[in-house]
């Protein structure tokens, strides 16, 4: 990641900057998610872009963005990321994800 990075997402009202908030992220998910496991579904390059589509699945730990804690519950949601690329780095990121699916899996 560019180490100005900016992370865009549907949880938030501004974007994320920077690697520091990008590491506070990640740190986050794997507190809350053991067991963590992404799976990639697809990936397209467009010009400057990367586009994957993924899904993250593992053990909710702790709560989980704005989802309170289940603990011992199997989770699994889908992402779809397109980042642009500069310098070989990701500068900007779009992500699109559904976390309510996690609360209607049994």
């Amino acid at each position: 990641m560019a180490n100005d990075v900016e992370v865009n997402d549907a949880e938030r009202a501004v974007p994320a900057r920077g690697k520091s908030d990008a590491k506070v992220h990640y740190e986050g998910l794997h507190k809350a998610i053991g067991q963590l496991d992404t799976t990639i579904m697809g990936e397209w390059g467009v010009g400057k872009f990367a586009i994957v589509e993924y899904y993250i699945a593992g053990e909710q730990l702790g709560p989980f963005m704005w989802l309170p804690a289940r603990r011992d519950q199997v989770i699994r949601f889908e992402v779809v990321d397109i980042c642009e690329i500069r310098d070989g780095k990701i500068a900007r990121v779009w992500r699109y994800d559904n976390p309510i699916q996690m609360q209607s899996q049994n």
